[in-house]
């Protein structure tokens, strides 16, 4: 055997011995470096931080602040004590979660001052779709349902969405003096007098309203609209319930007050809420008036429609 062959040889087992110990390189690549490194969206397993914004509408925050407010706070007559508890803990909340609620002042009929708390998500586009409910009870009422449900699902929602990306802005709206108020017309005091505290560009702005209130009690979920006003909102909103089979009826109401907040501005307005309204303005609207499920039905479908690009 010559001197070439030999080195040869030599070569090609220090090269063996050397590979040999080394892990060879599996013919199914590791799948999940690659996932990992691609955004979490849509991804069937994501890691969120644990402080992070939820991507669900599960409830428990809901339930927790429709808690403090019929149980913790009670009935919540304007003017009193323990509406002003009210406005203070929503603010609190929303201060909780980076937001600057403001304290939006108006008069009532008897010359004294109170404010509505009024918060601001940015979205994508300055123009916004308004969420909308009222702290307000009549006399001796926790208002658990009627309306502490609406309150405590806007500031899940509002969790929710802070820290992420979606279309229009939401402008949160928690009027104060929604129930009849004495010395004004029959109900809805509170908003009409925001409304008129606006310019013309920020009532540009708003494209879309929707109440909750009474969202967590009753058997048949309503979408109403005024039947004198743009209904665009109700019928979008009853198209996206009806696909989750929530069996929606939606359906044009005359009006309750002479005034209506947002429809005298033309602004397509809906109302959702679960009916009939058992225990309505009685001592029996507390806790146990509270359906978990009614409450997230509603969440969910609400937070849908928040994070879709508006309909044409």
């Amino acid at each position: 055997m010559n001197s070439f062959r030999l080195l040869m040889i030599a070569i090609v087992t220090a090269l063996a011995l050397t590979f040999s110990g080394c892990p060879r390189e599996s013919a199914r690549p590791d799948v999940s470096i690659g996932i990992r490194e691609q955004p979490t969206a849509g991804l069937g397993v994501v890691d969120i931080p644990s402080d992070g914004p939820s991507s669900a509408f599960t409830g428990d925050r809901a339930m927790e602040h429709t808690r403090a407010l019929a149980e913790e706070i009670g009935p919540r007559l304007m003017p009193s004590d323990a509406l002003d508890a009210a406005t203070k803990y929503v603010s609190e909340q929303l201060i909780d979660l980076g937001l600057a609620p403001e304290q939006a002042l108006y008069d009532l009929p008897d010359g004294t001052a109170a404010a509505n708390i009024i918060a601001v998500i940015p979205g994508i586009s300055e123009q916004e779709r308004v969420l909308a409910c009222h702290l307000d009870t009549v006399a001796e009422c926790p208002g658990a349902n009627d309306d502490a449900s609406g309150a405590g699902a806007m500031l899940e929602l509002a969790e929710m969405l802070v820290g992420t990306e979606f279309p229009l802005s939401v402008r949160l709206c928690f009027f104060t003096a929604e129930e009849a108020l004495e010395g004004a017309d029959e109900h809805g005091y509170s908003s009409a007098q925001y409304m008129k505290s606006l310019n013309p560009d920020q009532i540009g702005r708003m494209a879309a309203v929707c109440w909750l209130d009474k969202i967590a009690a009753g058997s048949s979920l309503k979408v109403l609209y005024i039947a004198d006003a743009r209904s665009s909102v109700a019928l979008e909103l009853g198209q996206l319930a009806h696909s989750r089979d929530l069996k929606p009826t939606v359906t044009g109401a005359d009006r309750w007050s002479e005034e209506m907040a947002f429809e005298d501005y033309d602004i397509p307005t809906a109302w959702v809420e679960w009916g009939p309204a058992s225990e309505l303005h009685s001592p029996g609207d507390d806790m146990r008036n509270v359906a978990r499920e009614k409450l997230v039905a509603i969440g969910d479908l609400i937070h849908t429609w928040l994070t879709e690009e508006p309909s044409e």
